[in-house]
């Protein structure tokens, strides 16, 4: 297992947050002052088992952007300091026994398949139309997933911990007809521990843990670019990017290439140590599949980034991958 990335400690995003909550309620208005105040005590009065949620900050960044130059009452304070208040602060991770998987008609999903649309809408150049999956397709999906996970857990037990330590919510998902685009799964810097995924795209083991890792990846680096960004390009400038056909930001294609390098890493040495035949060409079809990718983008993001720490962390982590495949 290849680890090269330093991601927050536990702890590490809340003292940050409040350190600029502190730094930040004398220079913006009374009303918003006396709800920041409110937060900085919320935040300190904490049980030290019980930690800010990682999107609480990447809410903050644009809450102390719009604070700093107020025009009127903004949006985006008000909706940053809503989701601080509420969703974010009542935030914990789960225990692993209890990581829940549900339907967008589960009360417990965290959107409706309306609201899954909207949100996983959001950049794409097409349009998405979720619905909740049939009892049949959702059953199937829940045997693939424990399928996937039993095997992810024998072949890469230091692996599948660290998954499983950053999931907390499977919310499985169909597909209507009417979408012009594609969905296999997908995740949100603002629900930590969720992942959504395409029941539809899980048709295999390996397919249904391809996606599993593929989303947890995300997930799991969305905890370090909630801590600062992974690159300082400008935020309209467009690249070349994996998986996708249309161009994104840098920090975009670091995202999708450090998510095909964790494929590749995973995947090729599950492959090495399965019996079965069949399974190990799935494992390794994968693989291969994802090298191409992070060797092209590797490149790109090494001569075109403009990094942070974290970046290159993470560009590190990319290049051991790839040496690890020579």
């Amino acid at each position: 297992m290849i680890n090269t990335i330093q991601f927050p400690a536990p702890g590490a995003v809340d003292t940050d947050l409040l350190n600029s909550l502190t730094q930040l309620a004398p220079g913006v208005d009374d009303k918003h002052r006396v709800e920041i105040d409110a937060l900085v005590k919320k935040i300190a009065g904490l049980p030290s088992d019980h930690r800010v949620a990682p999107a609480a900050y990447a809410w903050f960044r644009e809450v102390t952007i719009e604070a700093l130059y107020p025009e009127g009452d903004s949006p985006i304070v008000n909706l940053g300091l809503e989701s601080l208040n509420s969703s974010c602060l009542d935030w914990q991770p789960l225990k692993p026994a209890e990581m829940l998987i549900v339907t967008p008609n589960d009360e417990r999903s965290p959107y409706t398949a309306s609201g899954w649309s909207s949100l996983l809408n959001e950049g794409t150049s097409g349009s998405l139309k979720i619905e909740a999956p049939t009892d049949e397709s959702f059953r199937d999906f829940l045997e693939k997933v424990e399928e996937a996970l039993h095997l992810f857990q024998i072949h890469a037990p230091s692996d599948y911990a660290e998954w499983r330590a950053s999931m907390r919510m499977i919310v499985a998902v169909g597909q209507s007809a009417e979408s012009d685009i594609s969905l296999a799964g997908g995740s949100s810097l603002f629900l930590p521990g969720v992942m959504v995924v395409n029941v539809e795209h899980c048709d295999t083991t390996a397919n249904t843990l391809a996606t599993l890792v593929h989303e947890a990846a995300h997930v799991r680096l969305n905890s370090l670019c909630s801590h600062e960004p992974l690159s300082l390009n400008p935020p309209d400038a467009r690249y070349t990017s994996p998986l996708r056909s249309d161009d994104r930001p840098m920090e975009g294609v670091i995202h999708a290439t450090f998510v095909c390098a964790t494929i590749v890493d995973l995947f090729s040495r599950i492959a090495k140590q399965l019996d079965d035949e069949n399974s190990a060409k799935d494992f390794s079809h994968i693989a291969t599949n994802h090298i191409e990718p992070v060797r092209v983008h590797m490149q790109q993001i090494a001569t075109e980034g403009e990094l942070t720490q974290g970046g290159e962390q993470v560009l590190a982590f990319i290049r051991a991958v790839d040496d690890a495949q020579a």
